[in-house]
């Protein structure tokens, strides 16, 4: 995979959400398709983090689904995503052009942070992922709603 295009995604979510996020380094771990979480080995889960890992055998990616992300997490009230999980097909992403894996990690992303498919082909969380790289309005209101400030 190429590092690169993870943070070219990350850097647009960012740019249209306010959201900042950081780099917080590697570490290994287990992947749970029973509840979809990818687990530190050590045990620890650290709090408001995004866990990424590249498989190829997992029953939830069958046939034409080459990528999975959803918060899995959220606090008690429901108002806040604590920690996401996307996972992405090795075999796809290997031989993938640069677009097409773009676009599949901004949209497993966008699933990260709390976004449904969207009816629209125009958008990046639009169900089928092709080289559909740029935000559609719908992704932007979208996650504009879900990033709008707390009331003090």
């Amino acid at each position: 995979f190429r590092s690169a295009d993870i943070a070219w995604a990350f850097d647009r979510w960012s740019q249209a959400s306010g959201l900042a996020f950081q780099f917080a380094g590697t570490s290994s771990l287990k992947y749970n398709d029973a509840d979809f979480t990818l687990d530190p080995s050590s045990g620890a889960q650290a709090q408001r983090s995004i866990n990424l890992a590249f498989i190829d055998q997992a029953p939830r990616l069958n046939a034409g689904v080459i990528g999975l992300g959803s918060p899995s997490s959220v606090s008690p009230n429901g108002s806040e995503i604590l920690t996401g999980t996307a996972i992405f097909k090795t075999s796809y992403v290997t031989k993938a052009s640069t677009a097409e894996d773009r676009a599949l990690y901004e949209h497993e992303l966008g699933h990260v942070l709390g976004l449904a498919h969207a009816a629209d082909p125009a958008n990046v969380m639009y169900p089928v992922v092709d080289t559909q790289t740029t935000l559609g309005a719908g992704d932007a209101n979208g996650i504009r709603t879900f990033t709008k400030a707390c009331a003090s």
